[in-house]
């Protein structure tokens, strides 16, 4: 019998990557009205400050739940079933409570909250963000039953209806501004996002019936209370300090350029698609198998499980990077510049993201490293590292962005990226004793020369020189970069090519000649 996709973890990966890609695909829909509509204007940018930390805390609350559930849940049912359920019910009522408790304290103290990085006199500016701030609290207790939901379905490696529920949310966000811009203007968003994030729990909760019906009187007879553990305490700080940095950006509001947070907003957006479609993909579908290994000491398959990883990431990164560098004012036009976003907006926002870019290797690589912290029980060491990285950027943000405004503050991300992934690969390498800790760095230099090789094979054929059209030579150039890096991968018979290649062959359910890998 043919072996299905499904059971291999490059295969669940590149099926989640074919479906994030078209999630993504609506989320950049979703952007470029918002663009259409609001441009670099001060209505964005204040919409931009007054939801940075409800969608910090959803994001936090998402990221704690699948590092606290998952482990969890494999272990407990690995002994008893009922014991799973029983802990998923748990995990539920736990969770959701406290994001209500959560909700309802922030909507009483949004006044306080706000002035501390909304430094400004104008009233009516006040009050707007308000009212947009106050919309998104709503959806804090929604999204946090939701991510019970969507990490009990990932647990139970049922990874598509959450990936769903995303293009859910996303479609009915696009209705509500598309339809209701005229009437609510800005706050036709937080609207939309509140209907999205409801139908998101109501589609999720149709689909985890079969492992969780909701039992109120069974929450207190519980005796896995999580809130109570120095542990659990440490993974809340480690995601709330790991959503600061757009917080910390808000505050220099007023030291930068008008517009220069939507700018911010904007090329991370570009910036993040790549990451959350391959790195989110292929971590989600790690951490399961990480918790396993780590669980029954299998030290060497993990680090086998990371060279191939890396070999991957570079492969997949390195051409991105190049990609967003040299032909990143390009994807900007074609995205976003309409309506009110014009050229301005674009020198703006490519400048911004031509440094986030300088950080894709280093943040995506990361990303298994902090899963694999929670894998191998080290939220110590991940704590630690993860204050050391906020600190650095606190720091950077203050030093930089005086002479350079909202460049100096993606820079400052930039490098507290590098720093996150360069002490995390010493103490994981170190503390498991693996072999080869130069896998990065080969792996590194390799895809590193071939896109630069790759690139320079474009200049030498000149394609600006036949054609005149801007755009339509970026877009040949930019293709042919990708064939050129992608042929000098195939000759050399580059282990990440052939990764790939087998997968798609699983995927294709084809039985093409493929290469040997060692």
């Amino acid at each position: 019998m043919k072996k299905k996709v499904t059971t291999t973890i490059a295969g669940t990966a590149a099926l989640l990557t074919f479906f994030g890609f078209f999630g993504k695909l609506l989320g950049l829909a979703r952007e470029s009205l918002f663009a259409n509509y609001f441009g670099l204007s001060s209505d964005y940018d204040i919409y931009l400050i007054a939801v940075v930390l409800p969608i910090g805390i959803n994001s936090v609350i998402l990221y704690i739940t699948q590092n606290y559930f998952i482990p969890n849940y494999h272990a407990i049912k690995a002994e008893s079933i009922t014991e799973a359920h029983r802990f998923s019910n748990t995990t539920l009522w736990m969770f959701g409570i406290s994001g209500l408790l959560l909700a309802i304290v922030l909507f009483l103290m949004s006044e306080s909250i706000l002035k501390l990085y909304l430094q400004t006199d104008d009233a009516i500016l006040v009050n707007r963000t308000l009212v947009i701030f106050r919309i998104f609290i709503f959806t804090i207790p929604f999204n946090t039953i939701f991510s019970v939901f969507a990490s009990l379905l990932q647990a139970e490696f049922n990874f598509k209806y959450p990936i769903f529920s995303q293009l859910l949310l996303n479609f009915i966000v696009i209705i509500f501004v598309f339809f209701f811009n005229s009437q609510l203007n800005i706050i036709s968003i937080p609207v939309g996002y509140l209907a999205g994030t409801i139908l998101q729990v109501l589609y999720l909760y149709s689909k985890v019936r079969g492992f969780l019906i909701p039992d109120f009187k069974k929450f207190f007879t519980s005796d896995k209370f999580a809130f109570f553990s120095s542990t659990f305490f440490l993974l809340v700080v480690i995601e709330i300090l790991g959503q600061t940095y757009s917080i910390i950006d808000r505050y220099f509001f007023e030291q930068i350029d008008q517009g220069g947070i939507a700018a911010l907003n904007y090329a991370f957006i570009l910036f993040n698609l790549p990451i959350t479609i391959i790195a989110f993909a292929l971590t989600t579908v790690l951490f399961p198998t990480l918790s396993k290994l780590s669980g029954e000491k299998s030290f060497d398959e993990i680090s086998n499980l990371l060279k191939n990883f890396f070999s991957i990431n570079l492969f997949v990164f390195i051409p991105i990077s190049i990609v967003i560098i040299f032909y990143g004012d390009f994807l900007i036009k074609i995205l976003f510049e309409h309506g009110k976003f014009d050229q301005r907006a674009t020198s703006m926002t490519y400048n911004v993201l031509i440094l986030y870019s300088l950080s894709y290797v280093f943040l995506s690589s990361y990303f298994v490293l902090n899963k694999l912290f929670y894998s191998i029980k080290k939220i110590k060491s991940l704590f630690l590292i993860t204050i050391m990285g906020i600190l650095i950027k606190v720091i950077l943000s203050f030093q930089l962005v005086t002479t350079y405004k909202q460049d100096g503050l993606a820079l400052s991300t930039s490098l507290t990226y590098f720093f996150f992934f360069i002490v995390s690969y010493l103490v994981i390498f170190n503390r498991l004793k693996f072999k080869s800790s130069n896998t990065f760095l080969v792996e590194l230099l390799f895809s590193g020369f071939n896109g630069l090789f790759s690139y320079y094979l474009v200049y030498l054929c000149r394609v600006q020189s036949v054609i005149h059209t801007e755009l339509i030579v970026d877009l040949i150039n930019l293709s042919l970069f990708l064939v050129f890096y992608l042929i000098n991968a195939f000759l050399v018979k580059h282990k990440s090519f052939l990764l790939i290649y087998e997968v798609i062959n699983r995927i294709t359910g084809t039985n093409l000649r493929a290469l040997k890998i060692d």
